[in-house]
């Protein structure tokens, strides 16, 4: 589960629906939960209090509930062969299920300030490839993400009140043009045989009284919205 501590994943039985284990791997706070179907793998990010320099993607092997790894995204090194460690809490994780890369969400630390970027791993040796930073600053931090794997496209939007959400091809990371939209977006899902994105925004009253949500549908070759679903609250 997000945001529960400590740390726990609880697996649930598709036939019957109900709860057949609970794995806690050990860490302190849970953040965000993906699988790879193909490798039976589920990637966890994790934390450990206090401080910045603690945050883990924990990998669990799907068919014995075992950690099988816990990576250090603060011991990253990417950009230009520098260090960078997240500042805060990291965002989300996604699994491109045929090429077997992670992409974990959030804003990198470096020598220069704050950026927002997205942290790659190669799953099948929960190997550190590389960080792709993303225009803007720390408050447009990478947030929400999703990955098209049959086009091997990820999609990320920030946390800034209009956006940004850019699409990135995972065949030499290519960042887009960003596409600012009218709402915050919150949450990233893709429809693989269509080709479209979706994009859940909300607007806020004050600090973080929800007012009104849309729904943004963006097509996926040309990365323009296409549709909208507005105001429901």
């Amino acid at each position: 589960t997000t945001g529960s501590s400590p740390a726990r994943v609880y697996v649930a039985d598709g036939a019957t629906n109900a709860i057949a284990d609970v794995i806690i791997p050990g860490d302190d706070w849970s953040e965000s939960v993906a699988v790879d179907p193909l490798t039976n793998r589920i990637y966890l990010t994790t934390q450990f209090e206090p401080g910045p320099d603690t945050y883990y993607v924990v990998v669990i092997d799907g068919s014995t509930d075992q950690v099988l790894a816990r990576i250090n995204l603060a011991q990253y090194r990417g950009i230009y062969g520098t260090g960078f460690s997240i500042p805060g809490t990291p965002g989300e994780i996604a699994v491109d299920p045929l090429t077997h890369r992670i992409y974990v969400a959030g804003a990198w630390q470096g020598p220069n300030g704050s950026i927002p970027a997205i942290a790659v791993i190669d799953g099948r040796t929960n190997r550190y490839l590389g960080l792709i930073p993303l225009p803007g600053s720390a408050a447009t931090a990478a947030a929400s993400l999703a990955v098209n794997y049959y086009t091997h496209t990820i999609y990320v939007a920030g946390n800034a009140d209009d956006g940004p959400f850019y699409a990135i091809r995972e065949r030499g990371y290519h960042v887009s043009r960003p596409l600012y939209l009218a709402q915050s977006p919150t949450q990233v899902a893709v429809d693989v045989m269509n080709n479209r994105v979706f994009v859940l925004a909300a607007s806020y009253v004050g600090t973080n009284l929800f007012k009104t949500g849309s729904i943004y549908v963006v097509d996926g070759r040309t990365n323009q919205i296409s549709g909208l679903i507005p105001n429901f609250n």
